[in-house]
């Protein structure tokens, strides 16, 4: 690759006139601008890899003061059933308003909306 100061002889010589024909004028104007694009390339690269550095060192000293870890997750504690007080395993959403409370025995309780019973029972 041509140092800065012979790109800068070189289309100096190109603007003053001295030539040896199209054909060499075309390849030199080629050379010139890969060379201009190469040193565009190469600063952008070292702008990224000077952004690298700074991110990476930022890690390695994050480690080397030395933070407490964070502590283990515990296992959660139970949650319980508004209905019947007894832990359940997951809970889901019945429409409108109301909560099933599902057990891990399979047993279901219901919260806020009406049961099947008090829904179909005719009204008095």
């Amino acid at each position: 690759m041509l140092t800065d100061k012979e790109a800068e002889e070189i289309e100096r010589k190109r603007k003053s006139g001295v030539s040896s024909g199209p054909i060499l004028l075309a390849w030199v104007d080629g050379l010139l601008a890969d060379r201009k694009e190469r040193v565009r390339q190469l600063q952008y690269l070292r702008q990224r890899l000077n952004q690298a550095f700074r991110y990476l060192d930022g890690l390695v000293r994050d480690v080397q003061t030395s933070r407490p870890r964070p502590a283990a997750v515990s296992k959660a504690k139970p949650l319980y059933c508004p209905s019947c007080g007894q832990p359940y395993a997951r809970a889901h959403g019945i429409s409108p308003d109301g909560i099933a409370y599902v057990h891990a025995d399979g047993r279901e309780c219901r919260t806020g909306a009406p049961t099947q019973d008090e829904s179909s029972a005719p009204l008095r």
